[in-house]
């Protein structure tokens, strides 16, 4: 469910609202190698944190997805804690709908700062309050600020400011985002076996943190940014 979510998020935002590069430049643009490409392109501290919420957004639903289970057995005392499932894959089918919307009417960077903030918010209170009802409130939170589509509305954002490198941005961000699949579900793994699902509920939190700041770095530039891509 959560993978035909994200499928159809990028069906309806990224496709629509992302001018692709022209089919004729295609060829010329596939004998260059992402490495040759990053070498030869200058990338600027904005960008940079572009690719790092790329990473930081995917770690948070990431570690929701796959340990907040836990916590939800462990240390909020759920019985079915199927139900998290449940209520995260609807609150990421909500976002779909809802963020289409929204997109026609706000900037896509302004989501880069809100939803990995209403994220943030909702991890410190389900960390705080540790019952079965805050578990589920905080799966449809999490499902719709985290999962519902950050990862594509960077990449949008990414199309917006650096048109000219956006093709290496962009594959950047999606690597950035595998490997924090890996690394970081790796070490949360660590950590839980060591000291239990509320430490992997605060690397979380820090991770969200991290994602937040550097979102607050992207939107105090970006209307300079904005304006020296139009000049």
């Amino acid at each position: 469910m959560y993978g035909c979510a994200i499928a159809l998020f990028v069906i309806g935002v990224l496709v629509t609202r992302i001018k692709l590069p022209n089919s004729n430049n295609s060829g010329s643009a596939a004998k260059a190698s992402l490495i040759e490409n990053i070498k030869n392109t200058k990338f600027t501290k904005e960008s940079l944190a572009l690719i790092a919420i790329g990473f930081t957004c995917t770690a948070t639903f990431q570690l929701w997805l796959n340990c907040a289970q836990k916590f939800g057995t462990e240390v909020a005392g759920m019985q079915n804690v199927g139900q998290m499932q449940i209520w995260y894959s609807v609150g990421t089918l909500v976002a779909i709908g809802l963020t289409s919307v929204l997109v026609n009417k706000i900037k896509e960077v302004r989501f880069l700062f809100v939803y990995p903030l209403i994220s943030l918010c909702m991890l410190v209170i389900v960390l705080l309050v540790k019952t079965p009802a805050i578990c589920i409130i905080g799966s449809f939170v999490i499902g719709y600020a985290a999962s519902g589509g950050v990862l594509q509305l960077a990449t949008a954002t990414v199309n917006n400011l650096f048109p000219n490198i956006k093709g290496t941005i962009t594959s950047i961000i999606m690597i950035a985002s595998s490997l924090s699949n890996y690394t970081i579900l790796t070490l949360a793994g660590k950590i839980g076996e060591t000291s239990g699902p509320q430490s992997v509920m605060l690397l979380n939190i820090v991770i969200t943190a991290i994602g937040v700041l550097l979102a607050i770095l992207v939107n105090l530039r970006y209307s300079k940014l904005e304006n020296s891509v139009k000049m």
